[in-house]
C-alpha cells in the first residue's frame, strides 16, 4: 500500500560520498584524475633535474681490464639516493598542501590521496631518470675499454628515498589537520553564552524571594517593626 501526501519528498540529485564530507562523487573523481596527471608531471620534471644535479661515481677500467674506484666514488654511490630524497621532499610538501586544498572536505581519505599522489610522482621520477641516465652498468663496463669511465647507474638503492616522498606529503596535512579550524565545528550553532562576574555569583538573585534581604528583615522585624516597639 502506498500512500502519498505532502511529507514525501524526492531523493536530491546531489550525491556525496556517504561518511567522507558533502564532495560530490563526480567531481571528487574528476579532481583526483587532475591531481594523479599533475602528479605525474611533476614527476617527469623531476626526474629531469635528478638526472641533472646527481654526479655519479664510476669506475676506471684499467690495462689489464679490470675496473677500479676510488673511495671516495665508493661513498658516491648513494648520491643517487640523496638527491633522490632532497627533490621529493620539497615537493611533495607542495603536493601535500595540493591534496588538502583540493580534498580536504573529504575527511580522512585526504591522508590516501596524499599518499598515492607523491608515491606516484616518486616512481615517475625514478623511472624518467633511469631513462636519462647512463643506463645499465654491466653492458657498459663489459663494452668499456682500457682508460675509459663507466659511471654507475641511476637508479634508488634504497626504499627510504621512496618514503621521503610520502613524509613530506603528509607534513601539511597533518598540520592543517591538528591546527586549522574544523569546519564540521564551525557549522554548529552558537551556544548562547551567559555574562558572569567575576566577583560575584552567575545565577541572578531574587531580591523578593524568601532567600532575599527583604525577607530577611520581615523574618527579625525589620527596621520599621522596631522603632514601633
Amino acid at each position: 500500500m502506498t500512500s502519498t501526501g505532502t511529507g514525501t519528498s524526492e531523493p536530491s540529485q546531489h550525491t556525496g560520498v556517504a561518511g567522507l564530507g558533502d564532495l560530490p562523487v563526480g567531481l571528487a573523481a574528476g579532481w583526483l584524475v587532475g591531481y594523479l596527471l599533475l602528479c605525474v608531471l611533476i614527476g617527469i620534471g623531476a626526474g629531469v633535474l635528478w638526472e641533472r644535479i646527481t654526479d655519479l661515481p664510476g669506475y676506471t677500467v684499467a690495462q689489464n681490464g679490470t675496473a677500479t674506484t676510488t673511495e671516495r666514488g665508493l661513498a658516491g654511490f648513494i648520491s643517487g639516493d640523496a638527491s633522490f630524497a632532497a627533490i621529493g621532499f620539497f615537493v611533495s610538501i607542495g603536493l601535500g598542501i595540493i591534496a588538502w586544498k583540493w580534498f580536504g572536505r573529504l575527511g580522512w581519505p585526504v591522508v590516501i590521496v596524499a599518499i598515492v599522489g607523491p608515491i606516484c610522482a616518486a616512481l615517475v621520477c625514478w623511472w624518467v631518470g633511469y631513462k636519462l641516465g647512463p643506463g645499465d652498468f654491466d653492458p657498459r663496463l663489459a663494452a668499456a675499454r682500457p682508460g675509459d669511465f663507466v659511471p654507475i647507474t641511476l637508479t634508488v638503492r634504497t626504499p627510504v628515498a621512496l618514503l621521503v616522498w610520502t613524509f613530506g606529503a603528509l607534513i601539511p596535512v597533518l598540520l592543517r589537520a591538528s591546527l586549522g579550524r574544523d569546519p564540521e565545528e564551525s557549522s554548529l550553532p552558537r551556544r548562547g553564552r551567559r555574562r558572569t562576574d567575576p566577583n560575584g555569583p552567575t545565577d541572578p538573585i531574587d531580591l523578593t524571594g524568601p532567600t532575599g534581604p527583604g525577607s530577611q528583615e520581615a523574618a527579625s522585624g525589620g527596621p520599621a517593626d522596631g522603632a514601633g516597639s
